[in-house]
């Protein structure tokens, strides 16, 4: 059975908006409660990966509730950051989200001291550098016919 919330209820809690400037973003995203992902899993690229967005609602100080893709789900927990749902579940999305909204009343859900920074481009940039130097250093490999 599908649920749907009444349109003025809806419109009072969901706010759907354009895209703002990539210099905005968690500055904007910082005025939301919540921040939700609902990535899609199954496929080995969802499982394995950490997007941008989660890192946007990172630095911009809000909880989160995210799909139960294993390496969200891990860093979520992890960070204690929020909370991860049964994709294709509206229960358990619901769940997550009540849980994340109650919680962050009670002053959970809040990043560490300095998770943010350790997550930075400026933080991160110096290892991706030496990383990319590393292989342009190494010969090409041999292609097989």
């Amino acid at each position: 059975t599908r649920y749907r919330l009444p349109r003025r209820r809806r419109e009072q809690r969901l706010h759907i908006v354009p895209p703002v400037p990539s210099t905005q973003v968690v500055s904007y995203l910082s005025t939301a409660n919540v921040g939700v992902h609902p990535l899609l899993p199954g496929s080995p690229n969802h499982e394995m990966a950490l997007p941008n967005k989660l890192f946007e609602y990172l630095h911009a100080g809000i909880p989160v509730v995210v799909s139960n893709c294993h390496a969200m789900t891990a860093f979520v927990r992890e960070n204690d950051l929020g909370r991860e749902f049964e994709h294709g579940s509206i229960e358990s999305l619901a769940r997550a989200v009540r849980e994340v909204l109650d919680g962050r009343r009670e002053g959970q859900f809040t990043p560490a001291p300095g998770l943010a920074e350790t997550y930075a481009w400026e933080a991160r940039e110096p290892a991706i550098a030496e990383a990319y130097a590393a292989m342009l250093a190494q010969p090409p490999i041999a292609r097989r016919l």
